[in-house]
């Protein structure tokens, strides 16, 4: 009798059933119920990743069963036209019975809208095209960071809401630091705010990395202090030292992604690994720019990036192919050449066309893509010398989706002869040389530095990826 009914259900007879399953067989499953404002959601597609892939569809109570799941870690995540889910998707650990309670609550998407990029806080110019001369992104707001007077301190720039003491919570383990910041309520770590716990969050790896000022170091968080009146740091506590971030690295499950506060890098760790914990709320309103998801969406952890998925969507299609070597993402509204590895002569700039790649020294990079024009390197975009730029670090960080690597790009993006290698952005370090240059590693999407101006035997040459302004 049950199969008789299962099969009506597929039917289309869902009523008689909890939601028709993709999953397969009598075993074990994953059921919940997704609402809106309260009212039964139908029509929600609920899909099952980790692993084995399956779905279901929520009946008119809004309710939804995957049967026949095999043991193993999966994230649960609802999908439908014109709403977003909270959360956003749940993780659950099958191990031979089934769960129930995986419930969703939905409400109404935002429209997708093209993002700002921020710029990276260089304001000095160390060689011409470079980050310091060019200064693209929105200008901060000044002050960029207000004291809430209750613990926290609000970013005006994203509109995010940090703790004020970025050391109280100590260092913890990836999962621990899950479990402190989402356990964060008003009555700890110096907060009046009248915030509950479930308020707070681990940031994202990009809400972290909005925090860092290129400009500066040890700490790489603070105001333009080169621009009008530098303001006190009002954050306590922030350590030389690497802070958890909740996004999963896409190349290793049991790895997370980090930003250290000494320099601003951005690498991945171990998740077993004392990292310091800054956690993170949404403000009451808007910063001068909006900061976008990290494309990661499944979710390892209650409280972590796939749970939350902060951030503007994506649009989709991501990217579109101009046809002319020039590809525009649709997100940011940037134009980026299509082929990532060209191997043209440019200006007075060679490159090597022995190997079937070719790297340049930082300052050959700069000139190289400042000469870059229509007739070479497969444009026909009628763009002349000087239109086309290296991009900043921003700028480099925006094409990066935290859910893939090797590389690190959203799924179907049209560009062509990608490396696995370091690629220069024009941004400097404002360290203890002027010869420190940011690079980002397109094999996972590491944020490093390098030191261009070191000796003629040791001087590093990596990829490029010229970029210019697309239409407001």
């Amino acid at each position: 009798m049950q199969k008789q009914l299962r099969i009506i259900c597929c039917l289309g007879l869902g009523a008689l059933l909890a939601a028709c399953s993709s999953g397969g067989g009598d075993g074990p499953g994953i059921s919940g119920k997704v609402t809106f404002n309260g009212v039964p959601q139908a029509g929600v597609t609920v899909n099952m990743s980790g692993a084995m892939t399956a779905s279901a569809t929520t009946d008119s109570g809004g309710n939804y069963t995957v049967y026949g799941l095999k043991s193993g870690s999966y994230s649960v995540n609802p999908t439908q036209a014109g709403y977003r889910f909270t959360p956003a998707a749940r993780p659950a650990v099958m191990n031979g019975g089934s769960l129930a309670g995986y419930d969703f609550t939905a409400a109404v998407a935002p429209p997708v809208t093209a993002v700002q990029l921020p710029r990276t806080g260089q304001t000095i110019s160390y060689n011409a095209g470079d980050d310091g001369s060019m200064k693209k992104g929105t200008a901060w707001p000044y002050p960029r960071f207000v004291d809430n007077g209750a613990g926290a301190v609000t970013d005006k720039l994203t509109g995010l809401i940090w703790l004020r003491d970025a050391a109280c919570i100590g260092k913890k383990s990836w999962p621990d630091a899950l479990t402190a910041a989402n356990g964060l309520a008003s009555g700890l770590c110096g907060l009046n705010d009248g915030s509950k716990a479930g308020d707070w969050r681990l940031p994202s790896v990009s809400e972290l990395n909005s925090l860092l000022n290129a400009g500066l170091w040890s700490p790489a968080v603070g105001s333009l202090a080169s621009e009008g009146n530098p303001e006190t740091l009002l954050f306590k506590g922030v350590a030389d030292y690497s802070y958890w971030s909740s996004t999963t690295s896409a190349a290793l499950g049991t790895q997370a992604w980090g930003v250290h506060f000494l320099l601003g890098l951005v690498t991945p760790s171990f998740k077993s690994i004392p990292f310091l914990v800054w956690p993170v709320r949404d403000g009451n309103a808007t910063g001068a720019v909006t900061l976008a998801r990290t494309g990661q969406s499944f979710s390892y952890a209650a409280g972590d990036d796939g749970y939350h998925q902060k951030g503007a969507a994506w649009p989709n299609p991501r990217f579109n192919d101009n046809g002319n070597g020039t590809v525009t993402d649709n997100l940011t509204r940037l134009v980026w050449m299509k082929d990532t590895n060209c191997l043209d002569a440019v200006g007075v700039v060679k490159r090597n066309r022995s190997t079937d790649y070719s790297v340049l020294k930082f300052t050959d990079t700069l000139k190289w893509v400042g000469a870059l024009s229509t007739g070479v390197c497969g444009l026909a975009d009628g763009s002349r010398g000087g239109d086309w730029r290296l991009p900043n670090r921003q700028e480099m960080q925006s094409l990066l989706d935290y859910s893939r690597f090797k590389p690190p790009l959203p799924s179907g993006h049209p560009f062509a002869n990608i490396r696995p290698m370091g690629s220069w952005t024009s941004t400097a370090l404002d360290c203890d040389s002027t010869g420190v240059i940011w690079f980002i590693h397109l094999d996972a999407g590491i944020s490093n530095v390098t030191e261009h101006t070191a000796s003629p035997l040791t001087t590093p040459q990596y990829y490029l990826w010229a970029v210019r302004d697309g239409a407001p």
